[in-house]
């Protein structure tokens, strides 16, 4: 299983950037959501890391639902390119034009993009490649379809909500398990 796609896409948030182990399982997470499976060799413990048993809810799982099928478009920001896309600031030129009511100034190292003209993922769908105002209501929470989308291929995978505002449990055949925080509807 490839972890990496459900690491956080942010490389300054380097404790999250890359799987890492802990307790016996190889975790992934990209800061609203946490996947865990038996330990991989391959994968490091990370000292920086977050504890997961401080992320967990204090609460034990009640009901399992499985992940309802989601309907998603590509992002309208990023077009769907998860990594490296054009800037959305300066349009991939790297620079941008600053004025006031005294003068313009043209050429300006774009700061989104330290002059790239690409940056690393989208900010708007988080990464995922998908529009992320969509929420999905499952048991007592709503979660953002792009997260749902994110992880709805994982094998067997279900969820347990455990309230409106704390993380919801997650597992999945092979000894899968993870979190995933609720979501806001801020169009409502």
């Amino acid at each position: 299983m490839d972890l990496k796609k459900y690491c956080s896409k942010d490389q300054t948030k380097y404790s999250i950037a890359e799987p890492f182990t802990q307790d016996g399982i190889s975790w992934a997470t990209n800061g609203w959501m946490i996947i865990g499976i038996p330990a991989l060799p391959e994968v490091p413990v990370n000292p920086k890391a977050p504890n997961i048993s401080r992320v967990a809810p204090n609460m034990e799982p009640q009901e399992w639902f499985d992940i309802p099928e989601v309907e998603v478009t590509p992002c309208k920001t990023c077009e769907g390119v998860i990594n490296n896309f054009k800037c959305p600031e300066c349009y991939g030129s790297g620079a941008v034009t600053l004025k006031n009511d005294f003068t313009v100034y043209e050429g300006i190292e774009c700061g989104s993009c330290d002059g790239d003209g690409e940056v690393p993922f989208c900010k708007h769908c988080y990464g995922t490649g998908v529009d992320a105002s969509g929420m999905i209501t499952i048991g007592a929470a709503q979660f953002k379809a792009n997260a749902l989308y994110l992880i709805k291929n994982l094998p067997g995978i279900q969820i347990s909500p455990t309230g409106e505002y704390t993380p919801a449990y997650l597992r999945f055949d092979g000894g899968g398990v993870g979190f995933l925080m609720p979501g806001k509807d801020h169009n409502k």
